[in-house]
């Protein structure tokens, strides 16, 4: 679920500027709009698989060990997923498109 969200919002960042910094001050640092996009992708991801964790736990009724296990574990993939949504929605930018939310797509020749 985590990263169906990432790939749905944190993916398409990037893209949605049209190659500007919006996200900052102008002049923007691209190290500072990486930052910035980090963070505002990553913190509403990590309080909801935690939640989302914190809840399955409780209603399993799992030791305190398993419980905070869990938690790290969902924390860590957490900060992974949207780590690699936004590193592939920089490499693969599509300022030109109408929907930035797809995926790119190669090309592919027909040899006749």
């Amino acid at each position: 679920m985590l990263a169906s969200i990432a790939a749905r919002f944190i993916f398409p960042a990037v893209s949605l500027e049209d190659g500007r910094c919006g996200c900052c001050d102008p002049p923007a640092r691209p190290a500072r709009a990486a930052l910035v996009q980090v963070l505002v992708g990553t913190l509403p991801l990590l309080i909801l698989g935690l939640i989302l964790t914190g809840v399955t736990n409780a209603l399993l009724e799992v030791t305190p060990f398993m419980m905070i296990l869990s938690l790290a574990t969902m924390a860590g993939l957490t900060l992974a997923i949207s780590a690699l949504a936004l590193t592939f929605g920089t490499l693969y930018p599509q300022f030109e498109t109408e929907n930035a939310r797809r995926f790119p797509r190669r090309s592919v020749v027909s040899s006749s």
